[in-house]
């Protein structure tokens, strides 16, 4: 009997596992939609990155000298072997890729850096059914992300910052500034999304924000008093194109329509902190902070702030579900409760405890 060599089988064996031409093609075809479909998935920003690291792993992955780069059809090609290797093979590899930069004195950071491009990609082969196995990958508990201790304002100087937009000389820029924090702090909106908001992304009682990523939008339903400091502010501007930004960068003579920059904004809360004589480096994702310390204080869980927060992985897409999107409307009113009464607002009672003890 003659033996395949490739496939270790006997040649009647191997020849079934040949492809067909046209299925060839068609699976080729079908790996090349899904990195386009991963290009547009992701901001040109990171796409510049993640190809850099792509790039560096098919010289790996072909042994070739230092400085040489790989071109698209190369990384095509290469895309093609992984996701023919099958689950096991793809794992096996990617973590011998992980200890050669490892063995090349990459830092934890830049090995995360270089998991996270792959695992987009292998990621958007299987969202589009190319695939069904997921890559984990994972990383030695030595190289995994520490977290960081997050702090930001006390809600005493947070509201101290509130009452020193509040007395603004500009009514018009205390009802902005007024309506802003609030927004940041019942919604847990960074900086960027603040900043692209346009008039017409608020429809009286909601507001679309384009998420982190400049991908998705998310339709976040404002607390009643949250609403009414928007429709002040606006009230103020009077008449407004949809187009125009929500939040203005008003000059001098209170004439300015052009949006509020990230720069701006910073500028602003920090001038807000030290009038309100608030210690420390303060800055609007500082702002963040404060308010999701001040609901865990409250006695809200873990989950709810992840439903609230709109954080966006693997751990926690159950954030997602019917149920948590109406914990996330009734933390953002319990967010906005804050800034009223300066206390945080008792926990609801926990279903799974009812009844007697």
């Amino acid at each position: 009997m003659l033996w395949c060599s490739t496939h270790g089988v006997p040649v009647t064996k191997a020849l079934e596992l040949v492809p067909e031409p046209g299925a060839l093609a068609t699976a080729q075809a079908a790996r090349r939609r899904v990195f386009e479909a991963w290009q547009a998935s992701v901001s040109p920003a990171t796409r510049q990155a993640y190809l850099q690291r792509l790039q560096h792993w098919v010289a790996w992955r072909r042994s070739w000298p230092a400085g040489r780069r790989a071109d698209l059809p190369e990384v095509l090609a290469e895309l093609d072997r992984l996701l023919q290797d099958g689950k096991l093979e793809a794992e096996s590899s990617t973590l011998a890729y992980f200890e050669a930069l490892r063995a090349a004195d990459c830092s934890p950071a830049t090995v995360r850096h270089h998991r996270a491009a792959l695992r987009s990609l292998i990621g958007m082969a299987e969202d589009l059914g190319v695939i069904a196995w997921t890559l984990r990958a994972r990383l030695p508990r030595g190289d995994r992300r520490k977290r960081r201790a997050v702090a930001g304002p006390t809600l005493e100087h947070f509201l101290a910052l509130r009452r020193a937009a509040a007395t603004a000389t500009s009514p018009l820029k205390a009802a902005r500034d007024f309506a802003l924090l609030g927004v940041i702090f019942t919604l847990r909106l960074r900086e960027a999304e603040v900043c692209r908001l346009r008039i017409g992304n608020y429809d009286g009682r909601t507001l679309c924000a384009l998420t982190k990523g400049h991908r998705d939008t998310d339709t976040i339903e404002l607390a009643p008093a949250t609403r009414a400091e928007l429709d002040a502010y606006l009230e103020l501007r009077g008449p407004l194109l949809p187009t125009l930004p929500l939040f203005a960068s008003h000059d001098r003579a209170d004439k300015g329509t052009g949006a509020l920059s990230r720069s701006g904004l910073y500028r602003l809360v920090r001038e807000l902190a030290r009038r309100a004589g608030v210690p420390g480096a303060v800055s609007p994702h500082r702002l963040l902070h404060t308010a999701s310390t001040a609901l865990l204080q409250a006695g809200y869980t873990t989950d709810q702030l992840q439903a609230w927060g709109r954080w966006e992985n693997r751990e926690t897409a159950d954030a997602y579900n019917d149920a948590h999107q109406a914990v996330a409307q009734r933390l953002t009113i319990a967010a906005a409760e804050l800034l009223d009464r300066g206390a945080p607002p008792a926990p609801p009672p926990d279903p799974n405890h009812g009844g007697r003890p």
